[in-house]
């Protein structure tokens, strides 16, 4: 089809206008990605890379294994000693054989961490932990307003920051209700004051437990 020469000015601003439209979606950005993982390899927000990248550091010496095998294969080796356990998951709710295996681990000296947003079952009922209900977690937006978040920070004053770090609130409000004062640490709080990391004596070991 030929073009009249009247008409090419306006066929080349519309050919130019979509090359520049496909140029400003192919370097736009991709979205952020908010879904959870907590995979090793995931980079997105909610996956693991950074903290098990980190674990040579915090550790140094130490040698570092990841498991992917339910806790009480890797608490068939009764005489281990000196070791951290560390799971990392959005529930922790161990079955009664597994919580007694896991007790019997950090009563012989070793150190038990668990991260997770739900803390149930066996284990949290021999520690005394009742955990309080929290918005389901929601999705960061743009503009979200202050108030639907939510700071958390250390009780120790050596490891505060200047300012609480600030999570949305469905992600960062879950919290402790219920716990043994007895044996029990509280290590950080949210800006309300309510307790989301505690570390309980357990023998000649401790369990730490963080909801965020």
């Amino acid at each position: 089809m030929r073009i009249p020469p009247q008409d090419r000015k306006y066929v080349i601003i519309l050919v130019a206008t979509l090359l520049l439209a496909v140029a400003a979606e192919w370097m736009a950005p991709e979205p952020i990605d908010w879904s959870w993982s907590l995979e090793r390899d995931d980079t997105r927000p909610y996956g693991a890379t950074i903290a098990y990248d980190v674990l040579p550091d915090l550790f140094p010496g130490a040698t570092v294994d990841a498991r992917t095998v339910p806790p009480y294969l890797v608490l068939r080796d009764t005489s281990a000693t000196d070791v951290n356990y560390l799971f990392l998951s959005q529930t922790f709710a161990p079955d009664a054989v597994e919580a007694r295996k896991l007790l019997a681990f950090a009563e012989r000296g070793n150190a038990l961490f668990i991260s997770a947003a739900s803390v149930r079952g066996a284990l949290a009922d021999s520690l005394g932990l009742t955990v309080g209900a929290a918005a389901p977690i929601a999705l960061p937006q743009p503009g979200t307003p202050e108030q639907d978040s939510l700071g958390i920070t250390f009780v120790n004053p050596t490891l505060q920051a200047d300012n609480a770090w600030t999570f949305p609130r469905g992600a960062a409000g879950r919290h402790f209700t219920a716990f043994d004062t007895s044996r029990t640490t509280v290590l950080g709080v949210d800006e309300e004051g309510r307790a989301n990391y505690v570390r309980i004596d357990a023998g000649g070991g401790q369990i730490f437990v963080h909801l965020v």
